[in-house]
This record gives structure tokens, C-alpha cells and sequence, in this order.
């Protein structure tokens, strides 16, 4: 027999294994099936027993991360939050600079500082452009306003006569 050989005897499968290929070395035995089996069975615990907290370390080690994943959105969280604050705050500065650069130029150029506000663009050239439009406009005439009927108001009333006798 070699090395390693399997024989079927009575319904017993036996094993024979010697150290070495010379079927006549000393020290040469034959397993039955059971004795494989308790050998299997034995380092098959001590297997198990190396790696007996494998399990508690795996679900520890899955738990750290998920704790250093919520770390993590909640940093990404506060940071984006803080990246809001941050330009909703430039954003108000803004506005606030233009408000007084608004009320400057209007005061400057003696126009309608709500009409300013309202345009786009360069405040002072804004200015500028509406009291140019507004220094380029007729003057209304005056007209007291006293319940009197002024010069116009003849005039008035027989063009209101004429219309309603064309009718």
C-alpha cells in the first residue's frame, strides 16, 4: 500500500498512512472512519476557538464605522449649514451697502430714492441718469389750487360745452 490508501473492508472505510512511500517503515497506522472524524471534529474547534470572537469584532468594527459615517454627515451637515449662514449673511451685507449707496445718491442728485432702488446696475449712474431725465422735463405750470377758477378754467368749460353739443 502507499502513502495515503483508501480500502473498503466490512462496511469500514479505513485509512492507511505511513510518513514516507516505504510500505515497511515503522510507525505506520490505519485510521477507521471514526478516528478521521474525531480528528476533523478536533480541529474543527480549535478552529472555532481562534477565531470564537471573530463575530462580537466584525459587528463591533461594522458599528464603529457606521458611528464615524454619522460623525461624518453630521460634520458635513454643520458644514454646509455654516457655508448657508455664511452667504445668506455676505447677501445681507450686500443689500445693506446698496440700501446706503441708494440713499446717498438720491440725496446727491435730489431724485426719488424708492424710483433709484428699483434699478439695476451702477447706483450713481442710475442717479445721475434720472436727474438728467428729470432736469430735461417741462415744468408744470403752476396752478392754484384754491377753488378758484384760475385762467384755464373758462376754456375748459367751453370745450366740455362744445364736445357735448356735437353729441
Amino acid at each position: 500500500m502507499h502513502m495515503s490508501e483508501n480500502t473498503a473492508e466490512a462496511g469500514n472505510q479505513t485509512v492507511e498512512g505511513t510518513g514516507s512511500e516505504n510500505p515497511s517503515a515503522e510507525g505506520s497506522r490505519t485510521f477507521t472512519q471514526e478516528d478521521v472524524n474525531k480528528m476533523i471534529a478536533k480541529e474543527r474547534r480549535e478552529t472555532e476557538a481562534k477565531f470564537a470572537g471573530y463575530a462580537d469584532f466584525k459587528a463591533k468594527a461594522e458599528q464603529f464605522d457606521a458611528l464615524e459615517e454619522a460623525k461624518k454627515s453630521e460634520l458635513e451637515k454643520a458644514n454646509d449649514a455654516l457655508a448657508k449662514a455664511n452667504a445668506e449673511l455676505e447677501e445681507l451685507k450686500a443689500e445693506k451697502e446698496r440700501a446706503a449707496a441708494v440713499a446717498a445718491a438720491a440725496k446727491e442728485h435730489g431724485v426719488d430714492a424708492d424710483m433709484l432702488a428699483r434699478m439695476a446696475g451702477d447706483v450713481e449712474d442710475n442717479a445721475a441718469f434720472l436727474a438728467e431725465k428729470a432736469a430735461s422735463r417741462p415744468k408744470y405750470p403752476d396752478v392754484p389750487d384754491e377753488g378758484s377758477s384760475g385762467s384755464r378754467a373758462p376754456e375748459q368749460k367751453d370745450w366740455l360745452r362744445k364736445k357735448l353739443e356735437q353729441r
